[in-house]
């Protein structure tokens, strides 16, 4: 007979955070960007961060961008999880309006 069981955390966390955005354009009619974000905090964590960077293009109605996204959560030791962290791409599409 194979192993069965689960397990369930359920907490609320609340952290400070400081961040930073931007982006930088850039061919002959700057219609090209590279999407850059990343923040850092604590406060019932030990520490969070967080940092996603990509690419993108311009057109008249709105962008198109893809990026990659990395997230970490460094929690207190005595938490039942103590470190998860999440990374991956993410495409997306801004109308503008």
């Amino acid at each position: 007979m194979g192993r069965t069981g689960s397990t369930e955390v359920s907490d609320t966390i609340t952290d400070g955070i400081i961040g930073a955005k931007g982006r930088f354009m850039f061919g002959d009619e700057r219609k090209w960007f590279a999407p850059r974000y990343v923040d850092i905090g604590t406060g019932q964590s030990d520490l969070t961060w967080q940092a996603v960077g990509g690419i993108g293009y311009k057109f008249g109605w709105g962008q198109v961008f893809g990026v990659w996204r990395y997230l970490d959560y460094n929690f207190k030791s005595s938490a039942e999880i103590e470190d998860v962290d999440f990374n991956g791409p993410a495409i997306g599409v801004a109308f503008n309006w």
